[in-house]
């Protein structure tokens, strides 16, 4: 074999690498573009303050919202959770959108309902998220029970579904917008009674009815 057909040989491979490197680039660039589009669906996530709490504890949540791959003209949504596990304490809206878009939620036993917020141009817009990205909806302070068992408590986030706010309308098609929750969980965790208060309680209580014997 002579040494130019080496060499057509050697040149036609690098050919076939540089082929696959370049399909092998344009597959990553796409998937990282397609899991980019995924991870910017519209959504709302409920992110805690803290993973865990004890029955009294009043815990912090921030409510986000990203609505870069379809802006909103707006609309609301609901808290729910377990009325035996937790509360509302209060909610406070961050500076979000048009304050005529805000309505004032309704805590009831098990939920906060009535959660909105919107502007007329779009958010992410000129007058809502400018910036784009994860924006604060508002925070909201929830109360464990004083009588709670240990485990684990759900809080999620339904849309709306009452004529006012009611669900979320696309800035794009104008019809309403399907929109992702993303719930949090908060483990609450019952501190037992040491052995030794248990024991100075019952000394306690025996030294009481020994007072009242002799009285």
């Amino acid at each position: 074999m002579t040494r130019r057909v080496l060499l057509q040989e050697k040149a036609h491979r690098g050919d076939t690498q540089v082929i696959v490197n370049k399909t092998t680039r344009l597959a990553a660039i796409a998937l990282l573009l397609g899991s980019t589009s995924l991870a910017q669906a519209a959504t709302i996530a409920i992110t805690p303050h803290h993973s865990s709490a004890q029955p009294g504890d009043i815990v912090t949540f921030e409510l986000y919202g990203n609505f870069d791959d379809e802006p909103t003209l707006g609309g609301g949504f609901d808290i729910v959770f377990r009325a035996d596990q937790l509360s509302v304490v209060s909610f406070t809206y961050a500076d979000i959108g048009d304050p005529a878009f805000q309505f004032t939620p309704v805590a009831s036993p098990g939920a906060l309902t009535g959660i909105s917020f919107g502007e007329l141009f779009g958010c992410p817009g000129p007058d809502c998220a400018p910036d784009g990205g994860n924006f604060l909806i508002g925070t909201l302070d929830l109360l464990v029970d004083p009588l709670a068992s240990q485990g684990i408590a759900f809080i999620n986030g339904p849309t709306n579904s009452d004529p006012a706010p009611g669900p979320f309308a696309s800035g794009v098609t104008f019809g309403e917008q399907a929109v992702d929750f993303k719930g949090a969980t908060l483990a609450i965790k019952v501190v037992p009674i040491p052995a030794a208060v248990w024991l100075m309680f019952g000394a306690l209580a025996a030294l009481a009815g020994l007072g009242r014997t002799r009285g």
